[in-house]
């Protein structure tokens, strides 16, 4: 017992020095401190938050080209008026269902999949939010679908079969994979017609994925969660990384969702939607940096989804009143 204590005691002492090391080296506002985690080392923390111990590059790959998306940016974009003054929070606008816990489970993917089926299902096809099922596509979207847990391939699997994903109330989450239920759970509106992956301009710049969080809604936004540890709230900014691109994506582990974007004290940052509850961050929530150079969190861009139905709306669609389930 006194050996277990010594041990965390020197864990504690060590991850101090990593917090006071980040808000050194911190260029935004963000703020690191401790937490109920701080005497966990960084790989306990990773299983503690469900993060597979292999980046998403080792993961089996797109098995048809159906569902390759490939984050490579061409070389030239076109112009886009966007200035850091520029804000859409699709929170405030009812398009995000309120923070969920994904637990010990490596399913990450599956609730960045869902926030953006939930958040399409208001913005673009006009329809009340609703809380949709994680569970569904874990069970039913397998391998043998070309899904391994990738949000990309699971977005895919909505729009190739044409289904309207179920409500959370019918499927409860349960972590684990299980046998299909689909056929016994209550479908809704909320499916997609087509996925759309949008990378990194020159530089760093990331007004292309501006343009389209407004038009399009909430999207999914892959990082290498290392710079999540131990962070307390603010816009997280100053620690680099190297962005992932196709195929390996390397030092991507973790799949969140992109919500907003706005600018705070000249700071222009993005607004994303964790799964980790919420006791994370900024209520569920963190901030960080827009248009870094390198991009912040070494994320490669972000993945839109577009309504099943007859096109997209040209511009943002009034989402109605949230009702929650």
């Amino acid at each position: 017992m006194q050996a277990q204590r010594t041990e965390r005691k020197a864990i504690f002492s060590h991850n101090l020095r990593i917090i006071a090391d980040k808000n050194a080296r911190e260029t935004g506002t963000a703020v690191y401190g401790t937490d109920f985690y701080s005497d966990f080392t960084i790989d306990e923390w990773k299983v503690a938050m469900g993060v597979r111990k292999k980046g998403l590059g080792d993961w089996p790959q797109f098995v048809t080209p159906d569902y390759q998306c490939n984050f490579e940016s061409p070389t030239e974009y076109p112009a886009i008026n966007v200035t850091d003054h520029d804000a859409i929070d699709w929170v405030e606008k009812g398009a995000v269902t309120h923070v969920k816990s994904q637990g010990q489970f490596g399913t990450c993917g599956y609730f960045s999949t869902i926030a953006v089926m939930e958040g399409i299902n208001v913005m673009q096809g006009g329809n009340e939010l609703i809380e949709l099922s994680e569970q569904e596509s874990i069970d039913c979207c397998t391998s043998e679908d070309g899904c391994t847990g990738w949000p990309g391939q699971e977005l895919m699997w909505y729009s190739i079969h044409g289904y309207g994903a179920s409500t959370m109330a019918s499927y409860p989450y349960k972590g684990s994979g299980g046998t299909c239920k689909r056929s016994s759970a209550t479908q809704t509106k909320a499916s997609l017609k087509e996925r759309i992956c949008v990378g990194n301009g020159p530089d760093g710049n990331q007004d292309n994925i501006l343009a389209k969080l407004k038009t399009h809604g909430p999207a999914v936004w892959m990082i290498g969660c290392g710079d999540l540890h131990s962070y307390r709230g603010g816009i997280i900014s100053g620690h680099g990384g190297n962005p992932g691109s196709y195929p390996d994506y390397a030092g991507i582990d973790h799949a969140t969702t992109l919500v907003g974007a706005g600018s705070e004290n000249g700071v222009p940052y993005w607004r994303v939607k964790n799964s980790w509850g919420a006791s994370f961050g900024e209520g569920g929530y963190y901030r960080v940096r827009r248009n870094g150079n390198p991009p912040e969190l070494s994320c490669p861009g972000a993945i839109f989804g577009v309504y099943e139905g007859p096109s997209p709306h040209e511009t943002p669609a009034p989402a109605p009143d949230a009702v929650f389930i």
